[in-house]
């Protein structure tokens, strides 16, 4: 006898991450992906809600209230994080909190590899120090404009709250996810990437042994998808990171004995003489051949689809059946 496989029901508003893009094909081999209609009747013996950890914040007008009195199990999706150590674990017998350290990694390189960036190669015409990717308004992304601002000129960069965009017409585009966004050229004209991750704690924030260290988002996993070397203005550990889930980091180059400092300010203060240092060394975009293979080996990793496959059903699809 066939088995009927599980529904995840959903709420199309809570936007979980198993209904988006690539994700579907992943899932729908072990789920089925239900959306909730009000008028329709469920029952617990083979629904699943799915809901969001934002949604979860406030159960008591959630959708799925009246599911979760009647017993039902619930996976609350808290997949989308720059946590890389923290695991799913239950809230309550009847609830998971579905976690996965390497999601950036696995949701950026299957999203973009829809739009071909696993096929480019790249075509080298340095015109630029550095390429460097600010977004959104951070205390510590003024801090990196102020102390590389010697160097800004000849930099391809840019700060878009700030009002310093590319003018690129598909960075706006519908056709594109606008955070995993990356235009060939970028990378082509530019020598290295210095990556500013979204966040830099506090002290206060790392001395509390109950926070987590090392947060990651897919702007670590920009250069390492088109070919670039890179320093990090990031959380302690962000390279070790990297070398434990089998990428390539560039202490062959330059120093990166910034990733080993637990106060967030003076981290910060290590990586800006190091990007001064790469700029000299490496502003023209020469690398050696170990480099080289550095490279290429990041760029097959990050896209090794085989790896994010297997990888995606032990951290993500046996947690939810050893749930069940």
């Amino acid at each position: 006898m066939i088995m009927s496989k599980i529904k995840l029901l959903y709420h199309p508003e809570d936007y979980p991450n198993f209904t988006q893009g690539a994700i579907v094909d992943l899932v729908l081999p072990h789920f089925d992906l239900v959306e909730y209609n009000p008028g329709s009747n469920y029952n617990s013996t083979d629904t699943v809600i799915l809901t969001t950890f934002w949604r979860a914040k406030t159960p008591d007008t959630a959708w799925w209230r009246s599911f979760q009195q009647q017993g039902f199990r619930i996976v609350v999706d808290h997949l989308y994080d720059s946590d890389v150590d923290t695991v799913s674990k239950r809230i309550n017998p009847l609830m998971l909190e579905l976690r996965c350290g390497n999601w950036l990694w696995y949701n950026s390189a299957l999203t973009v590899a829809k739009f071909g960036y696993d096929q480019y190669q790249p075509r080298r015409n340095v015109q630029y120090l550095f390429l460097m990717l600010l977004n959104k308004i951070r205390e510590h992304k003024d801090r990196v404009i102020q102390d590389l601002a010697p160097l800004l000129d000849h930099a391809c960069w840019s700060y878009v709250e700030r009002g310093r965009t590319f003018g690129d017409p598909e960075e706006n585009s519908p056709r594109v996810v606008w955070h995993l966004y990356m235009n060939p050229d970028w990378y082509d004209t530019s020598a290295f990437s210095v990556v500013v991750e979204s966040w830099m704690r506090s002290a206060r924030w790392v001395q509390n042994p109950e926070n987590y260290r090392t947060e990651v988002s897919e702007k670590i996993f920009k250069p390492i998808a088109l070919y670039h070397p890179f320093v990090c203005y990031g959380s302690e550990g962000t390279c070790r990171y990297l070398q434990r889930e089998g990428f390539e980091t560039f202490s062959n180059l330059w120093s990166e004995q910034y990733d080993t400092i637990l106060d967030d300010n003076q981290r910060f203060l290590a990586v800006t003489p190091v990007v001064f240092e790469a700029v000299k060394n490496y502003g023209s975009g020469q690398f050696d051949a170990l480099t080289n293979q550095k490279l290429q080996h990041n760029k097959q990793h990050y896209f090794d689809m085989a790896l994010i496959h297997q990888r995606f059903q032990t951290e993500i699809i046996d947690v939810i059946q050893e749930f069940l």
